[in-house]
């Protein structure tokens, strides 16, 4: 901590000198050298300690505090609210969600500091310390970055250069690794989460039939587990004349400020309609007979919405458990049913372009970026069978 020690000179005035030990500068052995200023005001020398106190003993970002504190320029805070509300592109409910995203994660921290002294150390620090994936770092950093971008161009702000710009966490790259289940890997998983569910949960009485038929059709159908939820019985899903069952994809569930609304798909490409194959179709179909019209077609157990953590908790998590104890070697999500459903498709030879369509995939590049890797084995063992 800097302290202040205080001495007469020869003609009796006193003076005051700052002691700290500053973290930017160290001896050759490593270890921080003492370092003083001197006062003839005990109010500016203790005005010193306060600021070095306050920011680590750096004077460097002390004296940054202090040229903070008598800047009259506006706050990052204040630019990011003029970017969103006048010169961000999207709807009312996008504004908003870049407006919630901001209060989250930047109003209280790099958001008060005065543009004229926010450097890209600062962004820096503020970045790396988000405690959140690094998918949604990325997010967050897009959109304080396209704020940071207006107020560079735009001679009304204070700021000479985007201090946020090429930014990237050292996890950035992280992948989340997808599982591809082989028929026999999903059967494990289904006939673990049909036992799960005649378990009851505890609750025997209750048990939530329309579970394993959900399972069942995300893997058969490639759907999100958002869109499989939002369906309504006998409206979303109905029977053709050849007995399978076609699903009409409009709808998905959707999170804002932590309020679920059922909205449409992730993009136009979203909206699109599925034909099950006949097995699954039979399975859906009759299980759907139990739900009335209009109903969501699955459901909790007590009625209402069926969202994904409570899917996941009370059936997927402790299914899945039960199927390694009896064998299953790999982790899937549920979002993986969704994996296995494209990659069961392009072993059977399925067009890219038919594959962008029933997964509701916005462009073909997204489905290659995803799959392209399984196509390329495919091809491999299509040839490996001209050469048997």
């Amino acid at each position: 901590m800097a302290s202040i020690k205080t001495a007469t000179r020869k003609d009796g005035s006193a003076v005051y000198y700052v002691l700290y030990r500053d973290p930017d500068y160290r001896r050759p052995d490593g270890k921080l050298k003492q370092s003083s200023k001197t006062f003839d005001d005990p109010h500016e020398a203790q005005l010193l300690v306060d600021f070095l106190n306050a920011n680590g003993q750096s004077f460097r970002l002390a004296e940054e505090a202090v040229v903070a504190m008598r800047s009259t320029a506006p706050t990052l805070n204040a630019l990011i609210d003029y970017w969103i509300r006048y010169e961000s592109h999207g709807t009312t409910a996008t504004k908003d969600q870049y407006r919630d995203t901001m209060d989250r994660h930047v109003t209280d921290s790099i958001g008060k500091m005065k543009l004229d002294v926010l450097k890209r150390e600062h962004v820096v620090r503020w970045f790396e310390g988000l405690p959140v994936k690094a998918v949604t770092k990325k997010g967050i950093h897009g959109i304080l970055s396209s704020a940071l971008d207006f107020g560079v161009e735009s001679p009304d702000w204070p700021i000479g250069q985007n201090p946020g710009k090429g930014i990237k966490s050292p996890d950035t790259n992280e992948v989340v690794e997808q599982v591809y289940l082989t028929a026999q890997q999903y059967q494990l998983m289904e006939d673990a989460v049909i036992d799960v569910v005649e378990e009851g949960h505890k609750r025997p009485k209750r048990k939530n039939l329309g579970v394993p038929v959900l399972v069942n059709t995300l893997v058969n159908s490639g759907m999100r587990f958002a869109e499989a939820t939002a369906l309504r019985a006998h409206m979303d899903v109905t029977e053709r004349a050849d007995g399978r069952a076609q699903i009409t994809i409009a709808r998905a569930w959707k999170v804002y400020r932590q309020h679920r609304y059922i909205g449409g798909p992730k993009s136009k490409a979203g909206i699109r309609t599925i034909i099950l194959p006949m097995k699954s179709s039979q399975i859906l179909l009759g299980y759907q007979q139990t739900v009335d019209p209009g109903e969501l077609l699955f459901q909790r157990v007590t009625g209402g919405p069926l969202f994904s953590a409570t899917f996941y908790d009370a059936y997927w998590s402790p299914a899945r458990e039960l199927a390694q104890e009896r064998g299953l070697h790999v982790r899937p999500r549920v979002h993986d049913l969704r994996h296995t459903h494209a990659s069961w498709l392009i072993a059977k030879g399925a067009d890219p372009k038919a594959l962008q369509a029933r997964l509701g995939h916005k462009s073909i590049q997204m489905t290659y970026d995803r799959y392209g890797h399984l196509y390329d084995d495919a091809a491999l063992k299509l040839a490996s069978l001209l050469e048997a």
